[in-house]
């Protein structure tokens, strides 16, 4: 674990006080995009789960093969947590592009080697997809970085929260584009999934363009909303105080 955090580096310190009086939170449009960040990387994991086995045997006539096709997304991670943790918070956009693009390009790439059915395709169809694996670390440095004061560890929970989303969604996806696999006419029905995630990322990509704040919008709306949010406490506590002091007034 510690060589894993030497490797990675920019490990952004925790806030002085988790709780303290000051309280901040991730801009909507960051957080938003992080949690589609995050459900994508580990839908991309799990969706191969269900029909692993199934392309294993079309492709090599052998099911052990299906380890292969589950496991080099973990090659490909591995490398990509390497070459993500080099962006740090001002390159938050370039990141989640990234992941974005290699989305696209590994599940396009899956679905041909699918079709094919080309051994070493679908392995390196896997590994690059895993290497979009590695902006997880991006996303939860969005998290901690923009998160302050008691916020932070709810924020953690909510990065956890998008994990959790993903990990059921992949065989959820999965199910269904087997079911509705005919609609797409000559695809192969373990290969629609991946056709639909392709796409995802496409979309995500266009979005990120268009939409994903610059560094000093991002910078300027999380002060924005920290603003607010102490000003509401503000209110809140002016509203509480007399209920407090009226029991002293009555006894006086």
């Amino acid at each position: 674990m510690t060589a894993a955090v030497a490797c990675l580096g920019n490990i952004p310190s925790p806030s002085a006080s988790k709780c303290s009086g000051e309280e901040a939170h991730p801009p909507r449009c960051i957080l938003w995009f992080t949690a589609a960040v995050c459900i994508g990387v580990v839908a991309n994991i799990t969706v191969v789960l269900p029909t692993a086995h199934v392309v294993a045997g079309d492709v090599t006539k052998s099911v052990s093969f299906s380890g292969w096709i589950v496991g080099s997304y973990g090659v490909g991670a591995i490398f990509g947590c390497l070459v993500f943790a080099q962006l740090d918070i001002e390159q938050l956009k370039t990141a989640y592009i990234a992941h974005a693009v290699l989305m696209c390009l590994g599940n396009t790439l899956y679905v041909s080697a699918v079709q094919v059915r080309h051994a070493e395709l679908l392995i390196c169809a896997r590994i690059l997809m895993g290497v979009e694996g590695g902006c997880m670390y991006n996303a939860a440095l969005a998290m901690v970085h923009y998160a302050r004061g008691c916020a932070y560890t709810t924020y953690v929970i909510v990065y956890h929260g998008f994990v959790a989303v993903g990990v059921l969604l992949g065989p959820v996806l999965t199910a269904l584009s087997l079911r509705f696999a005919g609609t797409l006419g000559g695809l192969e029905p373990e290969g629609v999934v991946n056709f639909i995630i392709s796409i995802w990322g496409l979309g995500l990509l266009l979005a990120l363009v268009l939409f994903f704040p610059s560094t000093s919008e991002a910078a300027s709306s999380s002060a924005a909303e920290a603003v607010s949010h102490a000003s509401a406490e503000v209110d809140q506590e002016d509203i509480k105080a007399p209920t407090e002091e009226e029991p002293r007034t009555k006894s006086g």
